[in-house]
């Protein structure tokens, strides 16, 4: 419901009713978190590269699951039309960390103690080399994404 009213300007009341509305509509079913012992910070990234036939924007996707629980979720296209595969993986590895940074604010002011680092999950072994290693940053438009990071 956080995540709702964070992004969208719902309510808390709103986002409430859309869960009540989804568990009465679905008899047998619900909405399952499992509770861990350890709490980890987890973001799964993704990107279809020029996928659109429209305007060749690449699809980025993310999802983000705290304690293994599924919380937060996109797929949108990118704004800018990628040069490359590499380019547009390293974008959907900048959104998914926004995502989890965003996570740990709100657990750190919930005083909620999160376990290890965050961990952020990649299939695109050129887009994980770029963010390990700044010296191999040569795009311009993508390096100033990377330097938020270090803050």
């Amino acid at each position: 419901m956080l995540i709702k009213e964070c992004t969208t300007g719902w309510s808390s009341n709103q986002a409430a009713y859309k869960v009540i509305h989804y568990l009465k509509g679905n008899p047998g079913k619900g909405i399952l978190f499992k509770r861990d012992h350890i709490l980890t910070l987890e973001a799964y990234t993704d990107a279809d590269y020029a996928s659109s036939v429209v305007d060749r924007r690449s699809t980025t996707g993310y999802c983000t699951s705290p304690g293994g629980n599924l919380v937060t979720w996109k797929s949108k296209n990118q704004n800018a039309v990628a040069r490359s595969s590499t380019e547009s993986k390293f974008r959907a590895i900048a959104q998914g960390l926004i995502k989890l940074l965003w996570l740990k604010i709100i657990l750190d002011d919930l005083k909620i103690k999160w376990d290890g680092p965050m961990k952020l999950y990649c299939d695109n072994k050129p887009a994980i080399n770029i963010a390990h290693d700044p010296l191999q940053l040569k795009l311009m438009d993508i390096s100033s994404k990377k330097n938020w990071r270090k803050d």
